[in-house]
């Protein structure tokens, strides 16, 4: 909506630049960037087994006039299934906190109710984490949150069952650099969060 036409706290709308501007400032503030300090503070520490700094991108249409462009990650299901493990452990990877656990239980909490994206009604948000809101399988569902990615790459963690659950589409690099760059206007359907967390619900009924 147009600027001032409604009251702060009011409404919510995901906006990546949001993102794009909070990478610039950390790569700003700490002289290393998006990729490197991924690799260094995360990738290695949590023993990835696929990551690879040349695949990552910094992309933006070619027609934007922002100078601030997203960091696109490109990684394997199992390297997404360790960044889930660690945040449903609070930060802690074996014997070594990487991230601070008051950040991991703050970020994960639910700030705004609800989203007002198609697909995406049934989710409130926190900081860079999406909060499923939707009534679900009771007590499985408690403190739980979302990774939310490009056409249906997901990490949900739900820490009550101690578990984590990847969801990757496969969607090959080219075309993502070039979905992303504004080179096609070739798009592929993706996979809503909505449709994805009622699936796994599903799962989980059917293993209450």
């Amino acid at each position: 909506p147009e600027r001032g036409t409604v009251t702060p706290g009011t409404k919510f709308i995901y906006n990546n630049w949001d993102f794009n501007v909070v990478g610039f400032i950390f790569e700003k503030l700490t002289g290393r960037t998006i990729f490197d300090a991924f690799k260094t503070d995360l990738a290695d520490p949590l023993g990835f087994e696929d990551y690879d700094a040349s695949r990552q991108r910094m992309l933006g249409f070619k027609t934007n006039v922002s100078r601030y462009l997203a960091y696109h990650f490109f990684l394997s299901g199992r390297d997404m299934a360790r960044l889930g493990v660690l945040m449903a452990n609070g930060g802690r990877w074996n014997d070594k906190q990487l991230v601070p656990a008051d950040w991991v239980a703050q970020s994960t909490q639910l700030l705004v109710p609800r989203s007002d994206i198609a697909g995406e009604a049934d989710n409130g948000y926190g900081y860079l984490w999406w909060i499923p809101t939707a009534t679900r399988t009771g007590a499985d569902w408690r403190n739980a949150f979302l990774a939310n990615g490009n056409y249906g790459q997901f990490i949900l963690v739900l820490p009550a069952i101690n578990t984590v659950i990847v969801h990757r589409r496969s969607v090959s690099d080219e075309f993502a650099v070039a979905r992303n760059l504004g080179d096609t206007p070739v798009n592929k359907a993706g996979v809503s969060s909505t449709d994805f967390l009622k699936l796994v619900d599903g799962v989980l009924k059917d293993h209450v």
